[in-house]
């Protein structure tokens, strides 16, 4: 039976669960961390990182900024939010003298 390859797309976001799992949060891991997520959570190394030349910041430091961007993200509420209705007075052609729009250079068309 042949190997089949997992897409990338599919690899990312499932060492991300593995790391937050794991207890990193930063939008860095060095190689270190990733044999500690992987004794953590039994995720493999991740290859599409450590292989990425635009992830590598330093010798062993990989850049993986998907790790705190998507943690940015405020986990969703089951209340709603309280809101307040506000009433504007809004001036508008209907609402003011029609000639004093008429000098408005966006409403005389000047």
């Amino acid at each position: 039976m042949p190997r089949t390859a997992t897409p990338v797309s599919d690899l990312i976001p499932a060492y991300i669960a593995s790391a937050r799992q794991a207890g990193y949060n930063q939008d860095t891991l060095t190689r270190a961390e990733c044999l500690d997520i992987r004794e953590k959570t039994g995720a493999s190394l991740p290859r599409w990182l450590m292989k990425d030349d635009s992830r590598r910041v330093s010798k062993g430091v990989y850049s993986i900024p998907e790790l705190v961007s998507d943690s940015d993200t405020p986990a969703p509420t089951t209340e709603p939010a309280h809101t307040e209705s506000v009433e504007e007075d809004v001036n508008t052609p209907e609402s003011t003298n029609e000639n004093s729009w008429a000098a408005c250079p966006v409403m005389s068309g000047n």
